[in-house]
Parts: structure tokens; sequence; C-alpha cells
């Protein structure tokens, strides 16, 4: 086909839009005088489209062949039905003229309602001198159909792009021969892990195998504007643009991070407001941006699902506050035009309702924000021109970094209303020219700062003028002071006899002092002595720190031991108190009790022995209420008492089985029985379980201190002797230690059991030592090989590198003098030369330390 003049494009555009005004108007007055009929109009009124039915009245059928045969010649392409995959280029694909698209107002229909014949065959095509499907302000679902044909004999793999993040639901359907649909479900309101390719983009990966076509699905609903600006990208060309893509962003959020980070150290250093609003606006800016680019979903907050669809318009409002209160701030509008600021608070406290609406009511919140906005740029234009008459530098700054924007916010409105076409300015222009705005603003602030600093070098220059003045004051008074200097003179004269008499004072005062001196040098010399008395009073005392570290071990066994003593005498004692009466009490109740009663009672007593649930004080409470309440239900008095009885004897549980006992005359006598002999039972377990506890450490210290005098190698479980030293360690533990063990089942190991546990006694004590007692101490045992593997690890200061080598010669030692013998490890590497192992650590300064030892399956001889 030769090409067409670009005069006759022009001509073609001009007739296309006067006829189809024609058919606008004629469409709204049938439609107003027909209003039953569901109606839209698509892309910008190139046709009316219904359920099934073209709202085009016949008498119209002049403009309709005219658009037809020019569109036609424009783009024949318009109206091919299947997308060859091999045609694809490196440059994307608009796919909106390839769309057959289908209203859904009732929003229940679905894929399989849409593949019957009678509704599949009310789907029409979406005709758009644009690349973008724009159905406006809606509250209806629309179904969008796309045909795939691959020709060649290879599989190609292709990239769908909807370059738009703000739609609420998208549902993509894939149709192939002989397999079932596959569906994603993805958009703003499901978090965005649900996307099918990782994109702030709506991406979904296609793949069309060799000699084979596939059919598409998308249905699209959203709480604002739909707008579908689908393009088909091959794998390569769509990563390539992906790339350059997010570099475009980073530039533009790292700009902002530059401003924002510029103005926060001068607001810190200055201490003026205005950086701080001109921060909070940039900031908000930023993320408003971000939120409508799909760019917060994706890296500030992936599964704020409730949050994101309204992200974007409440933060364009928050972001039109906290411009203008930055503007009030900077330009100072409440003494230069204080009606007009009246004006900016309240349109910014309307400002700060909008996203309780947008909340309440997407749609209507979109309709109030958009005259808010455009009430907002025309007061703050002219704010700015009358601050500007005022010869306010600021505010022509101010008026140069809002021109772009005043037209861009609105034109992004209104294209997202399907008033204006997309382009680059109504698409980019907000993001470009809010960059802008951000530069013109913070050189504002510059400015301000540099007009701030003439302001103090002039005051600095009229001080020094001031400082001039006052020296030549100052020499005029200089000549009166010599006249009265030379007045003064004689009267100093006659003083100078008394102070003759004076001096003779000073020189008898002078000797005094050297006899102080004399006395202080000496007090000096007692001082020097005391301080040496008091340095070996010092050195007294760490030893006597020193043998007190010695009995820390014993004392923290005995307090071990006293604990359980305690709660054994406790425990007796509450059996002294209770038994005698509980016995009185069980006497009077087996010559009163009949056969069944008394069976019911020693029930009651079997049950208040059951594990008990510790309760608080409210919870009890409560409790109480609640079994009080069943009480009276079943006819019973005097129910609060009973009630707490039946909770104390933790028999709130079964309180329809003791009935019968709440009703007997003798109730009270009942229960206190009960409770008697219930608190010495449980005294009694107690008893048990305390002089266990004592046992247990009474046998580990008997283990830890016994020897072997035959000093003969015994088949040993390693994991006794380490429970043994554990056990007598324990009250340095449990304080602020977490104790880690990991104890696998392995055979005995022929050793010295005693010369292990010094060992062992030797490597936990270090590791506590080196966490101060709060960390981690981990100790696992395993077998590998033929060794037996015992690590002791911390979570202490570690080891440095510088010293690791000689920590296991004699005599050496970190510890400060007198806290360490630096014999520990080397008795430890000799106990296992003597048991043919081997010791290795591993450490990392301000990490830990861990040392393993190898101990070999074979018998040992010295």
């Amino acid at each position: 086909m030769p090409p067409i003049p670009i005069a006759f494009l022009k001509y073609a555009a001009c007739a296309i839009t006067a006829l189809r005004v024609i058919d606008i108007i004629q469409v709204m007055l049938i439609n107003l005088a027909f209003s039953g009929n569901q109606r839209h109009l698509m892309n910008n009124g190139f046709r009316f489209v219904t359920a099934g039915k073209v709202c085009l009245p016949s008498r119209r059928w002049l403009s309709n062949m005219l658009c037809g045969l020019i569109i036609l010649c424009i783009h024949p392409a318009l109206f091919a039905d299947t997308l060859e995959l091999d045609k694809l280029t490196q440059s994307p694909t608009p796919l909106t003229n390839y769309f057959t698209g289908l209203e859904d107002t009732t929003k229940k229909l679905t894929l399989d309602d849409i593949q019957s014949p009678e509704i599949g065959a009310q789907f029409s095509r979406i005709i758009s001198l644009r690349n973008t499907a724009n159905f406006g302000l809606t509250k209806a679902a629309y179904w969008l159909r796309l045909p795939l044909r691959n020709n060649t004999s290879e599989p190609i793999e292709a990239m769908l792009e909807i370059a738009y993040p703000n739609l609420s639901s998208i549902q993509f359907y894939t149709l192939k021969p002989h397999s079932p649909p596959t569906r994603i479900d993805t958009g703003n309101t499901l978090p965005f892990a649900t996307r099918a390719y990782k994109n702030r983009h709506f991406v979904f990966p296609v793949s069309v195998p060799a000699h084979s076509g596939q059919l598409l699905y998308l249905r699209i609903e959203s709480r604002g504007v739909i707008e579908i600006p689908a393009q088909l990208w091959t794998s390569n060309a769509f990563h390539a643009y992906e790339r350059t893509d997010y570099a475009r962003q980073a530039w533009y959020f790292g700009i902002v991070l530059a401003l924002v980070a510029f103005n926060f150290l001068l607001f810190i250093i200055l201490r003026d407001f205005s950086y701080l609003w001109y921060i909070i606006f940039a900031t908000c800016t930023a993320l408003t941006i971000a939120a409508n680019k799909g760019l917060g979903l994706e890296f500030l907050w992936p599964n704020a699902t409730g949050w994101n669809p309204y992200a974007s318009m409440v933060g364009i409002s928050i972001t039109s506050a906290a411009l203008i209160r930055f503007m009030r701030r900077l330009l100072n509008t409440k003494e230069t035009i204080p009606k007009l600021d009246e004006w900016l608070r309240i349109i910014t406290f309307i400002h700060m309702l909008v996203p309780i609406i947008i909340l309440t009511d997407y749609q209507l919140g979109m309709r109030i924000a958009l005259p808010t906005n455009i009430i907002s740029i025309g007061l703050i234009l002219f704010g700015g021109i009358v601050c500007s008459a005022h010869q306010q530098r600021s505010a022509i700054f101010f008026l140069a970094s809002f021109g772009m924007p005043a037209i861009a916010f609105p034109a992004a409105i209104l294209r997202a209303l399907n008033f204006l076409p997309n382009n680059i300015f109504t698409t980019q222009g907000v993001q470009i020219s809010s960059a802008v705005q951000m530069l013109m603003l913070a050189f504002a602030l510059v400015d301000r700062f540099k007009l701030m600093n003439q302001e103090r070098a002039k005051a600095q220059k009229e001080t020094f003028e001031a400082q001039q003045r006052l020296v030549e004051n100052l020499q005029s008074a200089e000549h009166l002071l010599e006249e009265r200097v030379l007045r003064r003179t004689q009267a100093l004269l006659k003083s100078n006899q008394a102070l003759s008499l004076i001096n003779q004072e000073l020189n008898e005062a002078y000797k005094a002092a050297e006899m102080a001196r004399s006395e202080a040098e000496q007090s000096q010399k007692q001082t020097i002595e005391s301080s040496n008395q008091l340095r070996n009073a010092q050195i007294q005392l760490v030893q006597s720190e020193k043998m007190a570290a010695l009995g820390q071990l014993i004392a923290g066994v005995a307090h071990e031991i006293n604990t359980p003593m305690g709660a054994v005498k406790s425990s007796g004692q509450n059996i002294a108190d209770t038994l005698t009466q509980s016995l009185t009490g069980m006497a009077s109740l087996c010559q009163t009790l009949d056969a069944e009663t008394l069976t019911l009672f020693l029930a009651l007593i079997d049950y208040t022995q059951q594990p008990v649930t510790l309760l608080s004080s409210r919870e009890e409470r409560a409790l109480t209420r609640e079994i009080g309440l069943q009480l009276e239900q079943a006819g019973l008095r005097e129910t609060r008492r009973k009630a707490g009885i039946l909770v104390q004897l933790n028999a709130h549980n079964a309180v329809n089985n003791y009935l019968p006992l709440l009703r007997h005359p003798q109730h009270e006598l009942i229960f206190d029985t009960a409770s008697g002999i219930a608190i010495a039972l449980q005294c009694t377990y107690n008893i048990n379980t305390a002089v266990n506890r004592v046992f247990k450490i009474v046998f580990a210290l008997k283990s830890f201190s016994h020897s072997d005098v035959r000093g003969e190698a015994v088949e040993t479980d390693l994991s006794e002797g380490l429970e043994t030293v554990l056990l007598i360690y324990q009250s340095q533990i449990k304080q602020n230690t977490e104790l880690v063990r990991e104890y696998e089942k392995i055979a005995p190991l022929h050793c010295w059991p005693d010369e292990l546990n010094q060992i062992w006694t030797n490597l936990i004590h270090n590791a506590l030592q080196a966490m101060s007692h709060k960390g981690t101490l981990t100790i696992r045992l395993r077998r590998i090989n033929d060794e037996a593997v015992i690590s002791i690890g911390d979570t202490g200061c570690g080891i440095p590198d510088t010293i690791r080598e000689r920590i296991f010669d004699a005599f050496f030692t970190t510890k400060p003098i007198g806290e360490g013998s630096g014999l520990g490890l080397d008795i430890v590497k000799k106990i296992i030369d003597r048991h043919h192992g081997r010791i290795e650590v591993k450490s990392q300064v301000g990490v830990g330390t861990t040392f393993l030892v190898y101990l070999p399956y074979r018998s040992g001889s010295a």
C-alpha cells in the first residue's frame, strides 16, 4: 500500500472528530429518552457498546461509513483478527487494536459464560487512535479477548505488559487446544507475590508452541479508572526495557533522596522549619509517585493489600497539604497576605478530609479531589504572584517551580478520567515535573540561606561600625582619664607610705607561707605513705576476693540444696497443721455419711489430685463468678462461697457431679475435710519432689569428688560425666546463661572418668567466664568414625589469633594477675594426651569460642 500524505491524515482526523461529536450528541439525546439500556463510552467516543447492542441509530450510517473508510486507510491492521507472533520486533506491539471487549455491569460473568456463543458474540472491537484502552471512572468489569498465532517452527516466548499498576483486579486466562485453561489472579488489591512476573507493572509471560494458536482472556476491574495500556514484547526486548525503566526510577528517587538528605542537614544546622516542611513535602511526593508507579507495592508494602489501592490518591491529598504548609512557611503568607492565608488553611483542612472520603467511597473521593486540587493550584499560584509583587525573592523561585506541576498534575488526573489522551506529558509529566519542582524549591531554600548569610554579613558590618564608633569614644575618654590620673598621682604618693607598711606585713605573711609550704610537703609525704598503705590494703582485698571466689561453687550448690529443704520444711508444717483437723473431720464424716455420699466424697478427693492449672487472681474471680451462676441455676444458696471452695479444690470442671455434696446438710464439713486432705497430699508430693532434687545434687557432688584409687580405665558413659559437671555449675548457668545440650546416643568409652571430669570442669568454667555468665553455652556429644567428639562452645569475647597458639602453654593466661594460674588448659591437654586424643579450638573475636575434644575408641594406657 503506498504511503498516505500527511495532509490527508490531518484532514481525516478532523473529519473523524467532527463526525464523532455529532454522534456523541445524538447518542446522549437518545439515552436521555431511553435510559433503560446500559451504556458506556469506549475510547473517547469511537464506539458505544452495551451488553450486545450498539447504541448508534441507523440514520448515522454516513458518519459510520466515513469513519470506517478513513480508519481503514490510516491503519488497516486495526481490523486484523489474530496477532501473529512471528511479526514481533524489538519494539513493543500495542494490543488495544487487537482486543475485543465486553462490558460486564453485573460483575457476575465467568469464563464459561463468555465462552458461550450467545455472550461470546457480544464482544466488540476496541478502536482507538491511541494505544491505550481507557474506560474512565466506572464500577463495571471488562472482559478482553486476544487471539495469538505462531506460524513458525519454533515456540515463541513473549511478555504481555499492562503498564498501569492501579488496576484493582486482573484475571488472566490462557486457553490452549486440548488443555484446560490456566488462570492467574493479581491486581493492586492482592499481595505483590501474586504477580506472575515480578515487575511494577502487570506482566504475564506468554508461550505459544510452534504452528499453534492461543486465546487469552483478561477480566479487569478497578475501584478507580480502568486504563489498559497493553503491549506485547519479545522476552529479550522486554528485559532490556525493564532494566532501563528501573534505572530511570532509581535516578528519580535517588535525586529525591539526595535533596531530602541535603535539606535535612540544613534543617539540623539552621533549625528553620521551612526545611522540615520541604522534607515532608518531598517525601510525600516520592511516596505518592512510588504508589502510583507500582513501586510502593513492590518494595514498601508488598502485603498491605488494604492500603495499596488508596495510597496514590491519599498521597496526592497529603502532598498537596504539605506543599501548602511549606508555601505558607516559605512565603510568610500569614503576614504578607493574611486573607489568602485563611483560604489556604481551609483548603489544607479539606485536603486532610479527602483521604477519609477516599477510604469510604473511592470514586466519590476522586471526584472531590479533582476540584480541590484545581482550587489549590489556583490559590497557590495567586499567592505566589502576590508575594512576588511584594518583592519576595523566594516567591519567584516558588512560582518557577510550580509552573510545570500546575499543568502536569491536572493533566494526569484528566487523563485518568479519560478527558485527555495518553502521551509522555500526561503519563510521565507528574514524575518529571515533581523532580523539577523539588529542585527549584531546593534552590529557593538555598537562596533563602544565601539571603540569611547576607543579612548576617550586613549585621556584622553594622556591628563593626558600632565598634569603630566605640573606639573613637574610648579615645576621647582616654584624654579625660589622663587628667584624672595626674590628679590621682598625688593621692597615690600619699598612699605609698601606707603601702610600705603593707609590704612589711606581706613579708611577714610570706614567711608564714613558707612555713605552711614546708608543712604541706610533710603532709604530701604522709599522703604518699598513706597511698602506699591503701595500695597494700587493696592488694590484700583482691587476695581476699580471690579466696572468696573459691567458695562460690560450693555456695551455689548449698543454695541449690537449701531451696528444696525449705520446701520440705514448709510442706511438713502444712501437713502437721491440716492432718489432725482432716482426720477428725474424716472420722465424723464416716459416721454421718451414707455409703453413696461417702463414695462421692472419696471421688472428690481423688479428683482434686489431678494436675492443676495455675490461675491469676482475676482468672480465679472470674471462674468463681461463672461457677456461682451455675450453682444458682441448680437452686443452691450461698453460691459465691461454695463456688470459691470448688475452684480451690480444682473441682470446678465437674460441678454437676458434686451437687449432692453441696446440698448435703454437712457440706461445709465435707469440703473443709476434702480441702485438708488435698493439701496434705499435695504437700507430700512437694516433699518427694524436693528430696529427689537434693538426692540428685548430693549424688552429683559425690560423683564429682570421687577418685578412682585403682587408677584403672573403665567403660564410661561420657554424657553422665558432662551432666555431673553441669549439675555442679547449675547455680551459675541458670541465671543469665542459656544452656544447649545436643547428645547423641554413643557407646561407652574406655577412659579415666575422673580425669575427663576435670577437662569438662575447666572448659565449662572458662566458657562461663568468657561470657561473663551471660550468653549461650552449647555442649555437643557425638561419634565421628572411631572417635567420640565432645564440643563445648560459648558466645563470649573470643580468642585473638595472636595468642591462640599459646593458650595451652603452662603459666600462660590472659586473666588479671591473681585470677588465673595459666595451668587449666595445660592440664586439659595433658589429660587428653594420656587418652591418646587431641583438642582443637575454633574462635572468632566478638562471636565466641568452641573447644573440640576427640577421644579414640581404643584401650588407653598411661
